[in-house]
């Protein structure tokens, strides 16, 4: 488990999806859908298609967790 801290590390940089997950709050979000699904095997899976169709429902959902949990610190 990561701590709120650790999950907005380098979040100021961040320009890119790419970026985004590639971070600490990104790299928990996609493994913790990976859980969900029932396979963190296939957390590099579910990277790939975030990645490749950014206007697809599983990037917006990952957007959509990421903003929360950012907001939830404000």
């Amino acid at each position: 488990m990561i701590t709120y801290e650790q999950a907005l590390k380098n979040l100021n940089n961040v320009k890119t999806l790419k970026e985004l997950t590639e971070t600490v709050l990104g790299n928990a979000v996609i493994e913790r859908m990976a859980e969900i699904t029932g396979s963190k095997d296939l957390a590099p899976r579910i990277k790939e298609t975030i990645l490749k169709n950014p206007k697809g429902e599983l990037c917006a959902e990952f957007v959509n967790v990421v903003r929360k949990v950012i907001k939830a610190g404000d």
